[in-house]
């Protein structure tokens, strides 16, 4: 009668070795959960690198249209003043 009863119920070693493979699998979880979240924040943290990579290009080519805008615009200012002085020449 013993026999039966024991067979059916879990002796102490294989309850805790039940218990350690639910441990396991937390533990396997809290990993996967960890790895995922270090990749997530990996992620994150190199799209925030693209953004200002992106920012200061953006920022580069405004300079650089300003400054070409504004060579053009004295360029401009220029030949008016050069052709102004030769059409006041002719007209004297």
């Amino acid at each position: 009668m013993n026999e039966p009863a024991s067979s059916s119920s879990l002796t102490g070693k294989q309850r805790r070795r039940g218990s350690l493979s639910d441990d396991d699998e937390d533990e396997d979880d809290d990993g996967k959960k960890r790895k995922d979240l270090k990749g997530i924040i990996t992620s994150l943290s190199l799209l925030e690198d693209q953004e200002r990579e992106d920012s200061r290009e953006r920022e580069t080519a405004a300079i650089e249209e300003r400054q070409l805008l504004e060579t053009n615009y004295r360029k401009k200012t220029r030949a008016m003043v050069l052709l102004q002085i030769t059409i006041q020449m002719f007209a004297s």
